[in-house]
């Protein structure tokens, strides 16, 4: 895992136009849709992340409040280091705690070993 694999992580998934979706899809559904939403965004970035070699206890998706609206996004951690994967971040990775404090208020975390309530 590296900072330039978050990168570019974060920039392949984000190539989709946006479009509020009520569903949750598989990576293989997002990939042959022609728009996506935060979910699909980020369930995609998540399994791309663990394939690529991160522990489901080093990615988080975080749901919660962005200005006004549920919001769903990735949060990686490497080294010491927790970044933001969501659709309005490109190539400068915002680091969570700023993240968080300035744009998003958190609920609740999840992944494949359980959630946890902010």
């Amino acid at each position: 895992p590296s900072y330039a694999t978050l990168s570019a992580i974060n920039m392949e998934v984000n190539f989709k136009p946006y479009k509020i979706n009520p569903n949750w899809p598989t990576p293989k559904e997002f990939a042959a849709s022609p728009t996506a939403d935060c979910k699909g965004f980020t369930l995609s970035k998540y399994y791309a992340l663990r394939r690529a070699g991160w522990k489901a206890n080093e990615v988080n998706i975080w749901s919660g409040d962005y200005q006004g609206r549920s919001h769903m996004l990735l949060v990686a951690k490497l080294e010491a280091n927790s970044y933001v994967l969501d659709i309005g971040s490109e190539s400068n990775l915002p680091l969570a705690k700023d993240y968080f404090y300035h744009n998003f208020v958190p609920s609740y975390r999840f992944n494949e070993t359980g959630w946890e309530t902010r």
